[in-house]
């Protein structure tokens, strides 16, 4: 499907251009970069030429109703200089033909493969949409009753939401008694479903699914599933006690919220206890009690139920008979008397995430009370002593658990009714090597690959991307989402720009980090251009400080960190008023930058890619260049948006106080955010990187 045109009769390689173009000097290819939002726009062109003779028959019945197809074919677009090869400038699509009987109309479009496209596309045979997830996530795992140690305290939520499979519950034995969740994809283990409890904002793996050890997902109606049992058992998991308060007694604890915080190094509650001296032979006690509630979970609690306290008891003797206990509720979980002398004994018994020394206590209410005993008892000797305590750590081991023994069908109705489990299993593999899909950019690749019918090449840029970027992504969709808005998402949060080139292969564009090189190929000056204005970019702008909402919760509420990142330096020069140049911003995607998922920072970091922030801070943070102007010389028509260049010596001075005879030597260097190619004009506007 060949058809040669051009602004006039000309022969190129053997090749004959029929000159049949009408507009020449109308047609305008434009095209454009908004940093702002990490976004590339090109816009469509319409070519008329007159419906002449062509090989025995008008040009009409060629390109439409003829052997050939053209309708949706690829226009390159060629611009020629004198005795010059033919350079590539555009590349469209014919979307449509229109004639008023002499003349045609062919509008054709910039490449957009991703239009008119949604994802997730695969459903289950219940018609639920099949997850598609990116990045790396961490499960929390299932306890054992038995071992403390090998339990979890829940506190990963790096973890995704998998649909229900709306089926109810299967006939067969096997599976009758499971409600089966759809997952993005094969796992052979790490799959384990976990309940969001929205009470303790923990996600708690199930236990007694239909897959070995939680960990294996099965085929059920067209998806990859995991089952989970209708009496949804969940732990044995651990958790801290919060907001213990003094009980109210004579004696009372001090720094209640140490014994909670999960600093193993510090001091932890302290209390002391000083029963008056028995000299008639009766029991005298003091005691301090400190007292905290369990939250609630979301369900029933199960039993057994523990708590775990890490602590010790000091007891002084002095005369008689005289002890001094720890209790939880009524049981003693460290004790220390006359026997045993003045000094000090630990808790001990079981072990927690590495750490020994916790004793443990079986409890049944909401509400626990640890309580510092010491009691003293004498008549001659009198009995004379007192104690104190220590507690560092307070952990409670819990289950969840549906009573389907007293009413089998609110359990059932329960877990049917559950819109999502949650799973730590990483996300899609890369379309183009299989590799594990970890940065903000890979999935971006991934998506116009597997979804916009990108072939597996390396995009032009992807190398230095690749270099640059280390940018961590955890991004998941459940319902569909139109493919263009979701790869704008990843290039604002990854921070680069992806679009198809003039010669039609995509491209990534993005400020790297450095000092680039300029070359003379690359080095702008007056020779090269006219029409020249410098300008400074609007203050309205510059955005001085980012408050930053990011790493979304896996259930939806919001987000689990927040930073507020302010360029100080910008705000004191520009006299920014308090509450003027601060922007909001949710960001979806982004986690952290590298592998470590550090966080954002509250200022700018050395390197321009450190960090999503400083990423825009540097292009935003202060107010920049911008230089626009009409390109003369035929050596640069080959530039192109994203291009990076510089500007040498335009004039003995040029406005704003900049020489520029010093702009290539201080590295100021600039990247062209627009273009606009019309017959013989080549117009760019170029706004300062660096």
């Amino acid at each position: 499907n060949f058809l040669p045109i051009a602004f006039s009769d000309i022969t190129d390689n053997e090749t004959f251009y029929h000159g049949a173009i009408l507009n020449g000097s109308s047609i305008v290819i434009r095209e454009s970069l908004n940093l702002a939002r990490s976004t590339a726009k090109a816009s469509n062109i319409s070519v008329q030429i007159p419906d002449y003779q062509y090989q025995g028959s008008p040009i009409s019945q060629k390109l439409f109703g003829g052997t050939q197809t053209f309708i949706n074919q690829i226009v390159r677009v060629f611009a020629k200089i004198g005795a010059a090869n033919k350079t590539q400038i555009g590349s469209f699509r014919l979307t449509d033909i229109s004639s008023d009987g002499h003349t045609l109309q062919l509008s054709l479009t910039a490449p957009q493969p991703w239009n008119f496209i949604e994802f997730p596309q695969d459903k289950t045979e219940t018609q639920v949409y099949i997850p598609v997830v990116y990045g790396d996530y961490t499960e929390n795992k299932e306890g054992e009753l038995s071992d403390a140690n090998d339990a979890s305290f829940c506190d990963s939520k790096k973890l995704y939401p998998c649909p229900n499979l709306n089926y109810g519950v299967f006939e067969n034995s096997t599976q009758k008694d499971h409600i089966y969740f759809v997952y993005p994809k094969s796992y052979s283990s790490v799959a384990g479903p976990h309940f969001y409890d929205k009470n303790l904002d923990l996600f708690i793996q199930f236990t007694g699914t239909d897959s070995p050890n939680n960990q294996i997902t099965t085929q059920q109606l067209g998806a990859h599933t995991v089952g989970v049992n209708i009496d949804m058992q969940r732990g044995f998991f651990l958790s801290r006690a919060k907001n213990p308060v003094d009980g109210g007694s004579a004696n009372t604890w001090g720094n209640p919220d140490r014994a909670v915080d999960g600093n193993l190094s510090n001091p932890g509650a302290t209390a002391s206890c000083s029963p008056d001296n028995s000299t008639d032979g009766s029991v005298n006690t003091a005691t301090a009690t400190l007292k905290f509630d369990v939250p609630l979970m979301d369900g029933e609690r199960g039993t057994p139920y523990y708590i775990y306290v890490k602590g010790s008891v000091s007891h002084t003797h002095t005369s008689g008979t005289t002890n001094t206990t720890l209790r939880v509720q009524n049981t003693v979980v460290c004790t220390r008397d006359q026997a045993d002398g003045s000094g000090t004994t630990n808790t001990t018994g079981y072990t927690i995430k590495g750490q020994t020394g916790y004793a443990r206590a079986t409890v049944t209410s909401d509400t626990v009370e640890i309580t510092l005993k010491s009691q003293t008892q004498g008549t001659s000797p009198a009995g004379s002593g007192n104690g104190s305590a220590h507690v560092n750590d307070i952990v409670i081991q819990q289950i969840g658990i549906n009573d389907i023994a007293n009413e089998p069908s609110a359990a059932l109705d329960k877990l049917s009714n559950l819109d999502a489990v949650y799973c730590g299993g990483d996300g899609l593999t890369a379309s183009w090597d299989d590799g594990a899909i970890t940065e903000i950019h890979e999935a971006h690749r991934d998506l116009l690959m597997r979804f916009g019918g990108l072939s597996s090449d390396d995009p032009t840029g992807w190398s230095d991307l690749e270099s640059s970027k280390d940018w961590q992504i955890r991004y998941w969709r459940t319902e569909p989402i139109a493919l263009k808005k979701a790869l704008e998402l990843l290039q604002y949060e990854g921070g680069f720009i992806g679009k198809f080139a003039p010669d039609g292969t995509y491209k990534y564009i993005h400020i790297k980090d450095g000092n680039y090189t300029l070359t003379s190929d690359t080095t702008l000056t007056k020779n090269d251009i006219a029409d020249v204005v410098v300008q400074p970019t609007p203050l309205s702008e510059v955005i001085t400080q980012m408050d930053i909402s990011y790493r979304k919760h896996p259930a939806g509420k919001d987000y689990l960190k927040s930073v507020t990142f302010q360029n100080a330096a910008a705000r004191k020069t520009y006299n920014m008023p308090a509450k003027e140049n601060i922007k909001k911003i949710n960001l979806d995607a982004y986690v952290g930058d590298h592998t470590d998922e550090n966080d954002i920072p509250t200022s700018a970091t050395t390197e321009v890619n450190d960090d999503w922030a400083t990423y825009y801070d540097n292009i935003f943070g202060s107010v920049k260049l911008l230089v626009s102007c009409t390109i003369v010389n035929p050596k640069f028509y080959a530039l192109e948006v994203g291009d990076v260049i510089g500007f040498d010596d335009m004039y003995p001075e040029t406005p704003f106080s900049y020489n520029s005879s010093s702009w290539t030597a201080n590295n100021m260097v600039f990247m062209i955010t627009s273009y606009q190619r019309s017959l013989g004009t080549i117009k760019i506007q170029a706004r300062q990187i660096k």
